[in-house]
């Protein structure tokens, strides 16, 4: 019986250019979508109380945190958009996602 090593394993579930980036998952589609950022910018505005956030929209420093945030709203299984109407449909949900999360539903 052959045993597998937890290096073995990573390397069947991970390409080598995300370990060598130093990325632990590849990066979701989420986070190059602007209404998506902008979620994220005002749940981590909130949560740290931060007032320097207006520049952290193109900063890649923010991309882990940002990527955790997928998974604590849930949406990390959405699929990407392909035709303009689900577009606008999922940028509106995002929309109001952020609105909620200004007012503290979320």
């Amino acid at each position: 019986m052959t045993t597998i090593t937890s290096r073995q394993l990573f390397r069947q579930n991970y390409p080598l250019e995300y370990e060598i980036q130093g990325m632990t998952r590849p990066r979701h589609w989420l986070l190059d979508h602007p209404p998506a950022r902008d979620l994220f910018i005002s749940k981590i505005s909130q949560d740290a109380y931060r007032n320097d956030v207006c520049g952290i929209s193109d900063s890649p420093h923010y991309d882990e945190l940002m990527d955790h945030l997928i998974d604590s709203y849930g949406i990390r299984a959405w699929t990407p958009p392909s035709t303009p109407e689900e577009c606008i449909r999922m940028d509106w949900k995002l929309i109001w996602m952020t609105i909620k999360t200004w007012v503290g539903l979320l």
